[in-house]
């Protein structure tokens, strides 16, 4: 045999409904309850309490009624507790009720504190949550102005309720984006992963570290990179600072190519060279050269002339309008056979 203990909260009609407290439900309209009972499978209902007194627990703001000498594996039991209070606002009064086994009843701090106010909440609704039998409690809690459809949607509420108290709120885009390229490359190392293809990409993204020339292709830079170093290539300046010159006997040293051989008056000790006319002469061999400015002159010479030079001397010379003759400066030549 077990002891059964239905409770039940009293709410009146108001929006928002307030618990009914025994200040309100005393005397006459202080709550009774009747309890029936059937066998499994007979369907014959029998009357077990009738106008049975409940009793007020002013910490939960409930009523309650204790059966004892319940026979649960026999029978389904059912309570309907009712009130005769009744006043002109609110003017009707529903009944919230459960009906759990004494021995599964725990601590009740938790309701009490949850119930300590005359304001219904879900949060307090959510301390409601049992083992109820929802056919039976529904047919029970259905009032004239309830549905089985609003009944229904209290049950789910307070039953699949979401225990905030362990939830965990789930990260931002942001911040999952920002632990996404944060993320070290050195701990993926799985082929065919993306953090694996990134740190094998290192070299793409940044080409000077590519080894050269490697399997560069014969006229792209990498390949000429790669030559860099393997000959020795030795620069020959045509005219030197102080003016001498070192010539490669058999080519060309022509303005077209860009290799005119050229002086410049750094010192401004030449003559005015407009009206005249200015020549170089290495030995025998003599060739006028071009006046660029008053500081500037250039000289073209053609391979067969280069091939014929052997002098290791040379002058520039100026000669005026009336003849007059100056030389400008005379230098080394070095004529070198590149065969």
């Amino acid at each position: 045999m077990a002891t059964l203990i239905f409770r039940f909260v009293f709410l009146s009609n108001d929006s928002p409904a307030v618990v009914l407290t025994s200040t309100e439900l005393t005397g006459a309209a202080a709550p009774t309850i009747n309890i029936s009972s059937t066998a499994y499978g007979d369907g014959a209902i029998a009357s077990v309490v009738s106008g049975g007194a409940m009793t007020y627990d002013s910490y939960t703001k409930s009523w309650s009624y204790r059966l004892a000498g319940a026979d649960l594996a026999s029978y389904v039991y059912v309570g309907a507790a009712t009130t005769t209070y009744a006043t002109a606002s609110p003017a009707t009064v529903h009944a919230l009720g459960i009906v759990v086994p004494d021995e599964l009843v725990g601590s009740r701090a938790a309701s009490a504190t949850a119930l300590s106010n005359a304001t219904w909440t879900d949060a307090k609704a959510g301390y409601l949550a049992g083992p109820v039998a929802l056919e039976a409690t529904l047919t029970a809690l259905k009032g004239g102005s309830w549905s089985a459809e609003t009944l229904k949607a209290i049950y789910d509420s307070v039953a699949l309720r979401l225990a905030t108290a362990s939830y965990t709120i789930p990260p931002t885009v942001g911040a999952i984006a920002d632990q996404v390229w944060d993320e070290a490359l050195s701990g993926h190392v799985t082929n065919g992963t993306a953090g694996k293809t990134l740190s094998a990409a290192g070299n793409a993204s940044d080409p000077l570290l590519n080894t050269v020339p490697g399997s560069y292709a014969a006229g792209s830079a990498g390949y000429a990179l790669g030559r860099i170093g393997v000959g020795e290539v030795t620069a020959v300046v045509p005219v030197a600072s102080n003016g001498d010159i070192t010539l490669i006997a058999g080519d060309d040293y022509l303005d077209a190519d860009g290799r005119a051989l050229q002086w410049t008056d750094t010192g401004l000790t030449w003559p005015t060279l407009s009206g005249g006319t200015v020549a170089f002469i290495a030995a025998s061999f003599s060739k006028a050269m071009t006046i660029v400015d008053a500081t500037h002159v250039k000289l073209e010479l053609t391979d067969s002339e280069t091939a014929a030079l052997r002098s290791k001397r040379f002058a520039i010379v100026f000669t005026d309008s009336g003849g007059h003759v100056a030389t400008l400066f005379y230098a080394s030549m070095t004529v070198v056979d590149a065969n």
